[in-house]
């Protein structure tokens, strides 16, 4: 009797049931959205350089004016910086920067933008400050694409984070 039960459960489970079907992906996420309250644009969340760690914001192709990026040393000097992960390079005035996605240590809640230079002036630091900093550096060192850097930009890795 056992066997003759399961092998109903189990045939009945093939059968396509339209009342049961669920739903597709997109389906389910026009459901999750639709009870969520309505989210403020991207834009408005952004008004400053430093985002809540929070929120989940997505926002492609903004100017360094519109992200507040900050000076590598200004930050560490300011708000002190933790871990240095690279998010990319940019061009201006002639230059290549480095930039990276940092947490502040006195605003912990937030992640700010950094650019770095090629040589890094780091003469209003103090010695134990340059060696903290040539250690985050170093750590962001092996994160960095150095490969790819140089084959776009001609950006050379031992040419760089020269602290002076």
């Amino acid at each position: 009797m056992f066997h003759i039960t399961n092998f109903i459960q189990s045939f009945g489970a093939c059968l396509p049931i339209s009342a049961t079907k669920p739903p597709t992906a997109v389906e389910a996420i026009n459901e999750i959205l639709a009870k969520q309250n309505a989210l403020p644009s991207p834009r408005s969340r952004l008004s400053t350089s430093y985002r809540d760690t929070n929120e989940v914001v997505f926002q492609k192709y903004m100017t360094r004016e519109e992200l507040g990026v900050l000076d590598l040393i200004e930050a560490e000097v300011t708000w002190g910086t933790s871990i240095l992960s690279f998010s990319g390079y940019e061009y201006k005035d002639g230059n290549f920067r480095i930039m990276f996605s940092t947490r502040l240590r006195r605003r912990p809640k937030t992640i700010c933008v950094v650019s770095c230079p090629r040589l890094i002036d780091a003469r209003r630091m103090t010695p134990d400050e340059r060696d903290l900093l040539k250690i985050k550096i170093d750590a962001a060192w092996e994160t960095i694409p150095w490969k790819h850097l140089e084959e776009r930009a001609g950006i050379d890795r031992n040419d760089w984070f020269v602290v002076i």
